[in-house]
């Protein structure tokens, strides 16, 4: 009787859990706000671009983007 509980309970969190799973979305791209570049550029070239951009511009990369300061736990 206890076994056929437990059964029936660990069925119903596994399709939960499931069920979870399935309905969250994967994002769309890599990256988050690229407007006019391609979502599938890869890593070295975007950074190849922002570093053109930097030495003609003259600027670092805190011109344009805001700095975000991650804390140690």
């Amino acid at each position: 009787m206890i076994a056929k509980k437990q059964l029936t309970a660990l069925l119903i969190l596994t399709g939960l859990v499931l069920a979870g799973v399935a309905s969250v979305q994967l994002p769309k791209g890599r990256y988050k706000n690229l407007e006019i570049l391609p979502q599938d550029i890869s890593e070295h070239k975007l950074d190849s671009i922002m570093n053109s951009y930097n030495k003609a511009l003259g600027v670092t990369c805190g011109f344009c983007h805001v700095k975000i300061c991650r804390r140690s736990s």
